[in-house]
């Protein structure tokens, strides 16, 4: 099974998770410390975190080293990423405007849940993700679409034009439905 891959000596993973966690707890600090160069901080933190995940490894003397390198690389990277990202938008745009897109995020993903449900009867991937439908997906873009072309009227929100608003929303609307797949797949 592939989690025995990675679980081979449960000491070794626990030195990986630590690992993790305290790459994740050093990006965090420096949020909190208001650096607003926080990419200068994780490019020596990730290639850092990932060659000790890599030493560890060697020292573990599992039988799957490639998996369990790969597997917490991508775990570091799962964690580590939106955070960075996170963390430059909020330094670059301000609160409001990310607290706006994870508002479209949230819309887009109720909007498909709601209508999916009443609607919906075409499965999109149903091995992956058997309750997501087509009728949800289309509804809750075009909603979202809506939404992203009105939002100029909330004041504070002009930081971007309603164009670009809604192109915004496209790229999330696209790479959220992505990401909602993704970790369904993770999850089966």
């Amino acid at each position: 099974r592939l989690t025995d891959a990675v679980r081979d000596d449960d000491s070794q993973y626990a030195q990986r998770n630590w690992v993790i966690g305290v790459s994740v707890v050093a990006l965090l600090l420096s949020f909190f410390a208001n650096q607003r160069y926080i990419f200068l901080d994780t490019g020596l933190l990730l290639p850092l975190a990932a060659f000790i995940l890599f030493a560890v490894e060697l020292r573990s003397h599992s039988k799957h080293p490639f998996s369990n390198i790969g597997w917490n690389t991508t775990a570091l990277l799962y964690l580590l990423l939106p955070l960075m990202f996170t963390f430059k938008i909020f330094f670059e745009k301000g609160g409001l405007f990310l607290i706006a897109l994870f508002c479209i995020i949230w819309f887009y993903d109720s909007a498909c849940y709601v209508f999916g449900s009443l609607f919906g009867k075409h499965k999109l991937t149903e091995r992956i993700s058997p309750k997501k439908t087509i009728e949800g997906l289309l509804a809750g873009a075009a909603l979202t679409l809506v939404l992203a072309w009105f939002i100029t009227l909330i004041p504070g929100m002009d930081t971007l034009q309603r164009v670009e608003w809604v192109v915004l929303s496209a790229v999330i609307i696209v790479s959220g439905t992505i990401g909602d797949l993704f970790e369904s797949l993770l999850k089966r």
